[in-house]
């Protein structure tokens, strides 16, 4: 058996939160599904925000590792980077791949991913929209950052899934971020937990792509959107190797697979004048100067 495969805590069709966070005497929660969450378009120059989960059955979970890691070493690779891959990244393993072989590797990717995976979710932001409609005090109740605003989204529609299929109990895996984006998605977990109590509470953890494989899946869905989305909103013209991929999940939007959810700027504009002075606003702000975790 793979490391890949023994690091996760799989049981029959759960998996063990409290062992996977390493909490020592803590109660171990069970989940039935893990979602994998991953950044795109979080670089200053870069024109969207975007966060993106793959949310796996934790029955899946085995099968899924195991194959991914047959796709890896059939392809000589010791991982799955997709800005790496389609950009023949000099410093990486890629360097010496032409455009074909790279987005035969990412069709073979998103093969894996709809076969084992559940749902996909890309939440997405334009960055001059949101800093040129959102007030400091708005920024102060949803996310002085464009990826708090992403990743608090993926986390409600995550919940909103959740709730429709009958509360079903998920764990939240990120990659290992640097400290700032880290302490973002902590705030955002905090907060999140606070509006749907013990809905995120000990329920996620950071890891690397090369151990938990169902973050370079992640990984691939966020690369894809972002670049579907400099395409949409900015005209941008995008590789070939992006374009069949973006089809790709739009075509899974059809089976129900992926959601993509984007705010408008005439809708963002509407959020705004509504929410500037509504209730819900004003507790936002005060619970999070009081929790914030940047401050702390």
């Amino acid at each position: 058996m793979s490391k890949c495969v023994q690091s996760q805590s799989v049981s029959f069709s759960l998996v063990k939160l409290g062992l996977m966070n390493g909490a020592k005497g803590e109660k171990v929660t069970l989940a039935m599904f893990r979602a994998h969450i991953d950044d795109s378009g979080t670089s200053k120059n870069e024109k969207v925000a975007v966060a993106s989960c793959v949310l796996i059955p934790a029955h899946r979970l085995e099968r899924f590792h195991s194959e991914w890691e047959i796709f890896l070493n059939q392809e000589g690779i010791t991982y799955l980077h997709a800005t790496s891959c389609v950009g023949h990244s000099q410093d990486s393993e890629f360097k010496d791949w032409d455009d074909e072989r790279s987005k035969r590797v990412m069709r073979r990717a998103r093969k894996l991913t709809f076969d084992h995976s559940i749902k996909g979710i890309s939440c997405f932001i334009s960055k001059a929209d949101y800093d040129e409609c959102l007030t400091p005090e708005l920024r102060e109740a949803v996310g002085q950052h464009h990826y708090s605003w992403a990743v608090s989204s993926l986390l409600g529609l995550c919940y909103d899934w959740s709730v429709e299929h009958a509360q079903v109990p998920i764990e939240y895996v990120f990659d290992t971020a640097d400290k700032p984006v880290r302490m973002e998605i902590e705030d955002a977990l905090e907060y999140s937990e606070f509006l749907y109590p013990g809905a995120f509470a000990g329920r996620h953890a950071f890891r690397e792509k090369t151990e938990y494989l169902g973050l370079q899946a992640a990984d691939s869905l966020a690369w894809t959107s972002y670049q579907g989305m400099r395409n949409k909103l900015y005209g941008d013209v995008i590789k070939e190797v992006a374009v069949e991929a973006w089809q790709d999940y739009q075509s899974a939007q059809e089976r129900l697979w992926f959601r993509g959810n984007i705010q408008p700027r005439e809708e963002l504009e509407k959020w705004v004048a509504n929410a500037k002075d509504h209730p819900s606003t004003q507790r936002a702000i005060e619970w999070k100067r009081a929790n914030r975790r940047s401050q702390r």
